[in-house]
């Protein structure tokens, strides 16, 4: 046994005589840390806000500091027998301390810990916004307190927030809107196309309105703006503008009831116009109108195939109609003409709204005739002039499929690539089958290879396709992916004979490199480990056979002392 283990066996049958003998490393008496708690985090400005400390027995001195908005006030007090003082105070800093005596300052002999009690100072701020104080103990980890100084909430004092503000489409007196409207009018100049109702009222918890304030509308952007004053009864006022006066900013005061209101006009350009309503330096709101000219362009997007049963298939095609600067001109009547009347007739339609534009929803539908199938170009106009026009190729095609085959975007992929499967359904003609709604549970999908990523259950085909993404297995691998088309009562997507049938699609998949790094790194590590035990184990060996060695080398000394006693005694016999 080595000496240095020896010590360590000593020193724990020590601590153990010690802890059954009753003592112990703990302290006789637990020292309490320092907290702090804020009246308020959320105070109003302009006031002052109580900080209390409960000083903790475990600190001599606390460093209390103060950022962001605001200041701390902490009151000078000169150390005594016994009390707690302060030291260094500003209006962001202050060193509070226990005295023992006057004569202590921070770290001397008479700075001793503090007794239980509560200590407090204030904050304030003049400005709304963040402030953040910080108390430092000697022991007690950093206690932070944030505080958000709020605006002072004034009887007149005008709040965004409260205040409402409404665009409508509707251009005359009274006023009817609850929510704001999507506005998109066209470009005539001075032509009205809007009004905007805003009713000013103050930062009150308990907010009223405010009578005879100015409101003043500014407009960026392709818009004009007239203002009226309220009657004083809701939702009605004397006048589409101010004496007749369209401008790019308006100013008009509100009514008894806080009113104001705002016409929204064209001035001839297309494109948004904004509108900014402010009272003096306050923001109440923003609101925007569009403004189009005449359609100078269509475009026209399939997305649906139609279904050839003679139905109607909904939003089967998307028309979009645009302006010179590519503003969207809203529903917009077409006159549609088929390439191929005997699958799809000639017919007309609207082309989106605005917010169908927006969303990306096609807005025209489209008739296959029963029992047809193929591809059609369309030929689409504009009605009013028709002088503007596109195509668009439309598919026809049966529900149900008749192939179902499956592709994978690439031959080969690193480990962990993005990988993108297609399913195309075609009906028996050869076309993409319509659109279908789908039904659970008619698809199963496994792998050789652990992916990333969900696989779908369900068979959905839009545009004839049902697109799959996923990502490759982690390890090389020669990649496989099934597609089995599951049996489903009621599954009308697939002939019968294609029920239970497998597609199998294949690509290999190459090892990442930092994977194979890392495997080698594992072995060799597993090398080293071996090589360590062996080594152990040769030192163990060699260990048992140094103590046996020892051991009979202690046997021969002691058969030798035996023989030089034995000798010692017979000279001493001679002797006599």
């Amino acid at each position: 046994m080595s000496t240095k283990t020896s010590f360590k066996r000593i020193a724990l049958v020590a601590a153990s005589a010690l802890a059954i003998a009753g003592f112990s490393a703990v302290p006789s008496h637990a020292a309490a840390a320092t907290t702090a708690t804020a009246a308020s985090i959320t105070p109003i400005v302009g006031t002052y806000n109580a900080i209390t400390v409960a000083l903790g027995t475990d600190d001599k001195n606390l460093a209390v500091t103060s950022s962001g908005v605001g200041s701390i006030l902490v009151p000078v007090i000169a150390p005594a027998t016994a009390n707690v003082a302060t030291t260094g105070v500003t209006s962001t800093n202050a060193t509070i301390f226990h005295a023992a005596a006057a004569t202590a300052v921070p770290g001397n002999a008479d700075n001793d810990v503090f007794a239980a009690a509560n200590f407090s100072f204030s904050s304030f701020s003049a400005t709304a916004g963040t402030q953040t104080i910080t108390i430092k103990g000697d022991k007690t980890a950093t206690i932070t307190l944030t505080i958000t100084w709020g605006a002072a909430t004034l009887v007149g004092l005008p709040s965004a927030t409260n205040s409402t503000s409404i665009l409508s489409t509707t251009t005359a007196t009274p006023f009817v809107g609850t929510s704001d409207a999507t506005i998109s009018a066209i470009n005539t100049a001075n032509l009205r196309a809007a009004t905007v109702r805003v009713i000013l009222k103050d930062s009150q918890a308990t907010s009223a309105v405010i009578a005879s304030k100015a409101l003043t509308a500014t407009v960026t952007g392709a818009a004009l703006v007239g203002g009226s004053t309220g009657t004083g009864v809701a939702d009605t006022y004397t006048d589409a503008t101010v004496t007749g006066t369209l401008g790019r900013s308006i100013t008009v005061n509100t009514d008894a009831l806080g009113q104001a209101f705002f016409g929204i006009f064209a001035d001839g350009n297309s494109g948004t116009g904004t509108i900014t309503i402010t009272q003096g330096t306050t923001v109440i709101s923003t609101e925007s109108v569009t403004f189009y000219g005449a359609v100078a362009s269509l475009k026209a997007t399939a997305k649906k195939v139609a279904l050839g049963d003679g139905s109607s298939t909904a939003a089967a095609l998307d028309v979009i109609a645009y302006d010179a600067n590519n503003v969207v001109v809203p529903s917009q009547n077409l006159t549609i003409t088929s390439g191929t009347t005997a699958t799809i007739a000639s017919f007309t339609g609207v082309s989106s709204s605005a917010v169908q534009a927006a969303a990306g929803t096609a807005a025209v539908a489209v008739v296959g005739i029963s029992g047809k199938s193929g591809a059609v170009v369309l030929t689409i106009k504009d009605t009013a002039t028709g002088l503007i026009s596109t195509t668009a190729t439309v598919n026809v095609g049966a529900y149900q499929a008749k192939t179902v085959t499956v592709a994978l975007d690439s031959a080969s992929y690193n480990a962990g690539d993005l990988v993108t499967m297609t399913i195309t359904a075609l009906d028996s003609s050869g076309n993409p089958v319509a659109d279908s709604t789908g039904t659970a549970s008619s698809l199963a999908i496994t792998t050789n290879g652990a992916v990333q990523g969900t696989l779908p259950t369900t068979s959905v085909f839009k545009l004839g396709k049902q697109t799959v993404t996923f990502y490759a297995p982690l390890v090389s691998t020669d990649f496989k992916a099934n597609v089995k088309l599951v049996a489903v009562g009621g599954n009308l997507e697939w002939a019968t004979a294609l029920n239970d049938t497998t597609i199998v699609a294949t690509a290999s998949v190459l090892g990442d490199s930092t994977a194979a790094l890392a495997l080698d790194a594992a072995n060799a590590a597993t090398d080293a480990a071996n090589n360590a035990y062996d080594e152990a184990q040769n030192a163990t060996q060699a260990a048992s056979d140094a103590l046996a060695a020892v051991t009979a080398l202690a046997a021969q000394v002691k058969s030798l002392i035996a023989m030089v006693k034995k000798l010692t005694a017979a000279v001493a016999k001679l002797k006599k």
